[in-house]
C-alpha cells in the first residue's frame, strides 16, 4: 500500500513539474514573437485588400 501511494506520489509530482516547465516555456515563446502589425491585420473594411472574400 506504502508503494503504491509512493508511485501515486511521485507521477504527481512529475506532473507538475511538467506542467511548471511547460508554462514557463510558453512565457518564453510568448516573449519571443515580434509584436502585432495592427496595420497589417484585416479589418472588415480592407479584407478585399488581402485578398479574403467571404
Amino acid at each position: 500500500m506504502i508503494h503504491w501511494l509512493l508511485r501515486i506520489g511521485a507521477l504527481y509530482a512529475a506532473y507538475k513539474l511538467g506542467e511548471a516547465g511547460g508554462r514557463a516555456q510558453a512565457r518564453a515563446d510568448m516573449r519571443l514573437q515580434p509584436p502585432l502589425d495592427y496595420e497589417r491585420l484585416p479589418s472588415d473594411r480592407n479584407e478585399a485588400e488581402f485578398g479574403e472574400l467571404t
